[in-house]
C-alpha cells in the first residue's frame, strides 16, 4: 500500500515522524486524513451549497486592476516569474539581491523597486548548501534574515519537499504573507511521478505555484538551468522548462555579456511588457566574512545594457562559428575604414551601418578588439559606448554624423522645417501619388559658401523631382560618396523640407515652390 501514496503523502509522513516523533503507521495515517482534507472543495456562502462554474455579467465581476510589481518589467506580484540561464554564472545571486532590497525595504529603482516596509521571503531551496553557502550570501548582501524563512525539514535546510497541499497550507496560515517566493531549482520542487517535458504534467507541476502566487500576491521567483544546446534561438536553450515558459507570464534570461564581462539578466518572454526591454548589469564581487577562508559572493547593480537578453544569447552563438573567420577578416577591414571615416562612434550606429554588410555586434567587437581599438561606456542612461581607434580622440561624445551649424552645407532661410524625422512622417506631405508635388522643373536650392557644400548638393542634385527613387538606389547611386553618408545626408535633407517621400517610402525632390 506504501507504494501507492502520493510524495506529497510520503513527505507529510516523513515529517509527521521526524517532529511528532510519530510511528509510521500513525503518521501515513495523518497525512493520508489531511490531504482528503485540503482537496474538499470549500462551502460558499450560502450554507451547504458547493461552489461551482456559473455564467457571469462582467458588470458583476471585479473591476480591471493594473499589473502590480514586485520589481517593474522583471518581477510581477501575484504570478511566476521564471529566471533560467547557465550553470555557475551566478544567477542565483540575484535572489539574495533581491530578498536585501525587499526584507530591508530599500528601493532600488534601476530595477524598478520601490521603498517600503520590509517583506517577507519565503525559499525552498535544494542545490546549495544553507548553511555554508545560502545563509554566507544572505549575510554578505545586508538580507535582514528576520524576514527570510525557509521551508525544509532540517535545521541545517536540509529536506526542502516539492511544493504540495501542505506546504501551501502552511505559507497561507502563517502569521506573515510573503511578498517574494524562491525555488531554487525548480525542477527539484517537481514531484517524482511528473515529467516536465509533458506539456500537461508541466502545468499540473506549476499548478500550486501559480495559486500560491495568486492567493498571497508574491512574486513566485522559479529558478532554472539551460541546456547545452547550441543555437541562436533563445528558446531552444530552455531544454526541460521549455512548456515553463510558456505558461510563466515572465521569463528572466542570465547569461554573461562577454563584451563588458557583466553578468546581464532581462526579459526574454513577457506577457505584461512590451519587447526590446534592455537587460541589467551586474558584477560579482568578494566580501571577506569572518571564519570563511575565501570571500563571498555578492551581486551589485553596474547599470542598464543597450542590449536585450535575446541580442545576447544571438552574439553569444555567432562569436565562435568557424565559418565567421573569413568575415571577421573582411569585417575588421570595413570597421577599420568607418571609424577613420566617422571617428569616435557610437556603438549601436556602427552596428547600424553595418547591417548592410551583415556583421553581427559580436563580429564587430572582436575586430574593434584586433585593431587595438577602444569601447568607452558614456555617461548616460540607458548605457551607450563609444567606439574609436587608437589615437582617436573621444574627449567629444557627441554623435559622429552631427554637423554643426556654421557648417551647415544647405541654409534654412526659406525653407520649412519640422522638428524631428517622425513628426514629419505623421504629417500630411505632399506626395507624387496624391499629386500635389507643386510645380515640376529643377527646385531652386538655397547655399552658403561653405568647405562641406559639394556632398550634400550632389545628394540633392542625384534625386530627381519626377522618378521616385529607394534609399538603398540613392545610397549606392550617388557617385563618389559611400552609401552611409549619402543616407545621413538624405535624412537631413528630408528633415529640412528638401526632399519627400512617397506612399511607398521612395524619395523625390520637391519641386520649387
Amino acid at each position: 500500500m506504501a507504494d501507492t501514496l502520493s510524495d506529497a503523502v510520503k513527505n507529510r509522513a516523513a515529517n509527521l515522524m521526524a517532529n511528532e516523533n510519530m510511528p509510521w503507521d500513525k503518521a501515513k495515517a495523518q497525512a493520508q486524513a489531511e490531504q482528503q482534507t485540503a482537496t474538499e472543495q470549500p462551502a460558499d456562502d450560502q450554507g451547504d451549497e458547493v461552489r461551482r462554474p456559473k455564467l457571469w455579467n462582467v458588470a458583476d465581476m471585479e473591476r480591471p486592476r493594473p499589473i502590480q510589481w514586485l520589481a517593474r518589467h522583471r518581477v510581477p506580484r501575484g504570478a511566476i516569474t521564471v529566471l533560467v540561464g547557465d550553470e555557475g554564472i551566478g544567477k542565483s545571486l540575484l535572489w539574495v539581491w533581491l530578498a536585501s532590497k525587499i526584507t530591508t525595504g530599500q528601493a532600488a529603482p534601476e530595477f524598478g523597486i520601490k521603498a517600503g516596509k520590509p517583506g517577507h521571503v519565503v525559499l525552498f531551496l535544494a542545490e546549495n548548501g544553507f548553511t555554508d553557502m545560502d545563509l554566507p550570501r544572505m549575510e554578505a548582501a545586508g538580507v535582514d534574515t528576520n524576514y527570510v524563512h525557509p521551508y525544509c525539514t532540517d535545521a541545517d535546510g536540509s529536506g526542502t519537499p516539492p511544493l504540495d497541499l501542505f506546504a501551501v497550507n502552511d505559507i497561507m496560515h502563517a502569521d506573515y504573507t510573503p511578498s517574494l517566493i524562491v525555488a531554487d531549482p525548480w525542477l527539484d520542487m517537481v514531484p517524482s511521478d511528473l515529467s516536465v517535458k509533458d506539456g500537461q504534467q508541466a502545468k499540473r507541476a506549476l499548478r500550486p505555484w501559480r495559486e500560491l502566487a495568486v492567493k498571497t500576491n508574491a512574486g513566485v521567483l522559479l529558478v532554472c538551468h539551460t541546456n547545452r544546446t547550441d543555437s541562436a534561438n533563445v528558446r531552444d536553450k530552455y531544454g526541460a522548462t521549455a512548456e515553463l515558459r510558456k505558461t510563466a507570464r515572465m521569463t528572466l534570461f542570465a547569461q554573461i555579456d562577454e563584451e563588458s564581462e557583466r553578468l546581464t539578466i532581462g526579459p526574454e518572454k513577457s506577457n505584461v511588457v512590451a519587447r526590446g526591454v534592455p537587460a541589467s548589469e551586474f558584477t560579482i564581487h568578494g566580501v571577506p566574512k569572518d571564519g570563511f577562508e575565501d570571500d563571498v559572493p555578492v551581486l551589485e547593480f553596474a547599470g542598464v545594457s543597450e542590449k536585450t537578453a535575446a541580442d545576447l544569447v544571438v552574439e553569444k552563438w555567432e562569436a565562435d562559428r568557424p565559418e565567421q573567420t573569413t568575415r571577421r577578416t573582411a569585417a575588421q577591414k570595413w570597421l577599420e575604414s568607418y571609424l577613420t571615416a566617422h571617428g569616435p562612434s557610437k556603438r549601436q550606429d556602427v552596428i547600424s551601418a553595418a547591417a548592410e554588410h551583415e556583421y553581427s555586434p559580436k563580429t564587430l567587437l572582436r575586430s574593434l578588439k584586433k585593431l587595438d581599438g577602444t569601447s568607452k561606456d558614456l555617461p548616460v542612461v540607458p548605457r551607450q559606448t563609444l567606439w574609436s581607434l587608437p589615437g582617436q580622440d573621444t574627449s567629444d561624445s557627441r554623435d559622429s554624423q552631427d554637423t554643426d551649424p556654421e557648417q551647415d552645407p544647405i541654409s534654412l532661410e526659406g525653407v520649412p522645417t519640422d522638428p524631428t524625422v517622425t513628426d514629419l512622417h505623421k504629417r500630411n506631405v505632399p506626395t507624387a501619388q496624391s499629386g500635389q508635388s507643386g510645380q515640376s522643373g529643377h527646385p531652386q536650392k538655397h547655399r552658403v559658401p561653405t568647405a562641406n557644400l559639394t556632398t550634400a548638393e550632389t545628394v540633392l542634385d542625384y534625386i530627381s523631382p519626377d522618378v521616385a527613387l529607394s534609399a538603398k538606389a540613392v545610397a549606392q547611386g550617388v557617385p563618389g560618396v559611400d552609401p552611409e553618408t549619402v543616407l545621413s545626408h538624405l535624412d537631413t535633407l528630408l528633415l529640412r523640407g528638401l526632399v519627400m517621400r512617397d506612399l511607398k517610402g521612395n524619395y523625390l525632390r520637391k519641386a520649387a515652390a
